[in-house]
């Protein structure tokens, strides 16, 4: 029976728009704590506080946005939907493939590895490109998410893999 495990299908009861809500907001407050102590760098850095070669570090920003794209490849889930007890499957109640789950996750998280750069670019001081990102974060988080608010509940990244957020019935 374990050759059938991945075959089986993980659940059909579709997770309510506000239980996918939380999870969202649960792994972008994360993705966030994460990057704080280089936003306080930055800033002691402008101050003078702190050496400019701390500005050498501020690459490693981007990591918590690719961890978190690639550990969504590899198939686990994020934190909020570890908490929520969510899983993401297709239409079929199966898990996604690989490439499949790579997508929905840059789509995802592309909102956050802008707000990444963003951080880096300020630390090099390429402000201006700071300050164009800021309305392209925006633009994409939004058209990722307000497609959720329309009668298919399903947000950009879901459309575009034809995956749906589910209650975990295995765990």
């Amino acid at each position: 029976d374990q050759s059938l495990k991945g075959i089986a299908p993980i659940g059909f009861t579709r997770a309510s728009l506000m239980v996918r809500m939380m999870a969202f907001v649960i792994d972008y407050l994360l993705l966030t704590l994460g990057m704080i102590p280089f936003l306080i760098g930055q800033e002691l850095m402008d101050q003078g506080i702190i050496s400019q070669v701390s500005r050498y570090f501020a690459p490693l920003i981007m990591l918590f946005p690719l961890a978190a794209i690639l550990s969504e490849k590899g198939g686990k889930r994020t934190f909020g939907r570890y908490l929520l007890q969510l899983r993401i499957v297709d239409q079929h109640g199966l898990l996604l493939d690989g490439r499949r789950r790579m997508l929905r996750s840059i789509v995802r998280y592309g909102p956050a590895m802008l707000m990444a750069s963003s951080v880096v670019f300020t630390a090099f001081r390429f402000q201006f490109l700071s300050v164009l990102i800021f309305p392209l974060f925006l633009m994409w988080l939004l058209a990722d998410i307000l497609p959720a608010l329309a009668t298919s509940h399903l947000a950009l990244h879901d459309r575009l893999c034809g995956s749906r957020n589910v209650l975990d019935t295995v765990s």
